[in-house]
């Protein structure tokens, strides 16, 4: 199944990750990176693995690991700070990655909020 979510991947998206704190207690993050992506706008309540629950508003399928804390925007953007980006930017508060069953690709799903 991975495969096929793999070359199912046509929309695009851009990434920062999170870079640790900045020094002055604010996030830092990294250069934009435009990912491969399938969005799909889905409200729906989560359940974190330290137990909290938190409403998600994207459902992202990507083509790479990602890190919770990052933010994902449909599209291309050259902004350095997503934040600047206000609600068009979305925190990725969940990211999974399950390999297939042979261990030689992965689905790789980022919940954003």
């Amino acid at each position: 199944m991975a495969d096929w979510i793999q070359r199912n991947l046509h929309q695009t998206a851009t990434y920062w990750a999170t870079t640790g704190s900045d020094g002055r207690g604010a996030l830092g993050y990294s250069a934009p990176v435009a990912v491969k992506c399938r969005w799909r706008n889905q409200k729906k309540m989560l359940e974190l693995p330290d137990g909290r629950e938190i409403e998600c508003k994207a459902k992202v399928f990507v083509d790479r690991t990602m890190t919770e804390g990052g933010y994902l925007f449909l599209g291309t953007s050259a902004e350095t700070n997503p934040v600047n980006l206000g609600n068009s930017a979305f925190r990725i508060v969940w990211f999974d990655e399950v390999p297939d069953i042979h261990g030689l690709s992965f689905e790789r799903t980022a919940y954003c909020a």
